[in-house]
């Protein structure tokens, strides 16, 4: 280290005046920076455009896939499970009803009312005619 300031000294130039130096040129660097975030920021808000239409396309593409397409697919399989879930209760009941049923004498097709008098019914409502 005495070595580097004893060439420093020769040349005219001391350590601190050069650390002073490194200081201010890496502030006046950072500052450079900075001043130049600001201006890309500002141009982009102002000038260029704003990444909100971006942003506006790539929400609504993903609000089109969702809902347009994933949407119905979960109802699908929704109403699937909701099927199968419901299945198993009806078959069983169904089957303890076809053992019931089993039980009942079947009633006729049709029932026939007839009456046991023909006298008594006006002649234009018999069916025997003669």
């Amino acid at each position: 280290m005495k070595d580097i300031t004893t060439r420093l000294e020769k040349l005219g130039l001391d350590l601190e005046s050069m650390q002073l130096n490194a200081t201010d040129w890496s502030t006046n660097w950072v500052a450079n920076i900075d001043k130049y975030a600001q201006h890309v920021n500002h141009s982009m808000m102002t000038e260029i455009s704003s990444c909100v239409p971006i942003s506006n396309i790539a929400e609504n593409t993903r609000a089109a896939v969702c809902d347009y397409t994933l949407d119905p697919f979960n109802g699908v399989w929704m109403a699937m499970a909701i099927s199968l879930l419901l299945m198993l209760p009806i078959i069983m009941l169904s089957t303890s009803l076809v053992r019931l049923y089993a039980r009942i004498h079947p009633f006729p097709k049709y029932i026939i009312n007839e009456p046991s008098n023909e006298a008594t019914l006006p002649p234009t409502l018999s069916m025997v005619q003669g």
